[in-house]
Parts: C-alpha cells; sequence; structure tokens
C-alpha cells in the first residue's frame, strides 16, 4: 500500500514546493519595513536595486544584501506511526557595503544599516505566527554573529551578520487506497 506524505498546514495538502531558504527570503521581503536601507521595486527579483533579497551566497552587485542558505535539518520527534516533527536551520546573510571606499567614516553608510538590518530581521521572526509561511509552525533564531576576517582594518568596507534561523515543521503521511 502505497503512502502518500504531506506538511501540516499547507492548502492545498501537499509537500513542500519551494526550498526553505526561498520561503523564508520572500517572507523576510514581504514584512521589510524599515527605509534605511528600503526595498526598492514591488517584486523580489529586482536586480537593479541596491537592497538585494535573495537565496545563495553573497554578490558585488548589491551593497545590501539579505540572503538565504539551508543548513541542517533534524528529526526532533516521531509522535506517530507515519508523523515526524523537523527542524531545518537556515543561515540568513545581512550584508551591507560601504558605498563610496575611500569613505572610511563607516557609521552613516554602512554601521548604522547593518545594525538596522539585524534589528528588522528580528523583528520579523519574533513576529511571526503559526502558518504565516504554509507548513512552518514556528521560526525562531538560536543565534546571530558578527564575521570579521582577518584582513579586516578601520577602512573596512563590507560588514557582514550571519543569524542561524530554526523552522519547524510536521510530516504526516497517508495511505492510500
Amino acid at each position: 500500500m502505497p503512502v502518500t506524505y504531506f506538511v501540516n498546514g499547507t492548502s492545498p495538502v501537499g509537500p513542500f514546493t519551494q526550498d526553505f531558504e526561498d520561503l523564508l527570503i520572500a517572507f523576510l521581503y514581504s514584512k521589510w519595513s524599515i527605509s534605511t536601507p528600503a526595498k526598492d521595486g514591488t517584486n523580489l527579483v529586482d536586480e537593479d536595486t541596491p537592497l538585494a533579497f535573495r537565496p545563495g551566497l553573497p554578490d558585488d552587485r548589491h551593497p545590501f544584501q539579505v540572503l538565504a542558505l539551508t543548513d541542517e535539518t533534524v528529526l526532533i520527534d516521531k509522535p506517530g506511526f507515519r508523523t515526524s516533527r523537523y527542524e531545518t536551520s537556515v543561515i540568513v546573510s545581512v550584508i551591507a557595503e560601504r558605498i563610496a571606499k575611500d569613505n572610511i567614516d563607516a557609521s552613516p553608510d554602512t554601521v548604522g544599516n547593518i545594525g538596522n538590518m539585524e534589528r528588522e530581521v528580528l523583528r520579523i521572526l519574533a513576529q511571526y505566527t503559526t502558518f504565516q509561511i504554509a507548513g512552518i509552525e514556528n521560526i525562531y533564531f538560536t543565534n546571530a554573529k558578527r564575521i570579521y576576517e582577518p584582513d579586516d582594518d578601520f577602512a573596512k568596507s563590507r560588514w557582514r551578520t550571519d543569524i542561524r534561523v530554526v523552522m519547524n515543521y510536521t510530516i504526516t503521511g497517508e495511505a492510500l487506497p
């Protein structure tokens, strides 16, 4: 007898249809409310804006970036015969780059913006309610870490913070006739 698995909280009932980093980036983009830096445009994949929201690794085209990469999935509970609860961690990278490379006064251009961006991501995560993302029961962050490179100095131009986010969900199997 074949078994079909579906994610609780999806409509119509079924599996996830997008990767976790895509789901999280779309959610962060939809809730972004600060104006420094502000999201420009009306869609998520606008390539010509200073602030980019996307899954993947950093690029050199955008001075401000909110990125996501899926990290690890673990089974946290198996409460029933065909029911399993999972946690998938996603690393959200927040990047701010000094626009004027020869300007060593970082406070208005980058340091303030990296802090604004960190606080905005944490605010959005803290206000998450069950199933705002279809299938995701809960989201919380476990840690945030500023990334420093060995060759950093007082004129550092690229600032980055990695925020580890955990997404909880339940998968249930159903026997088909």
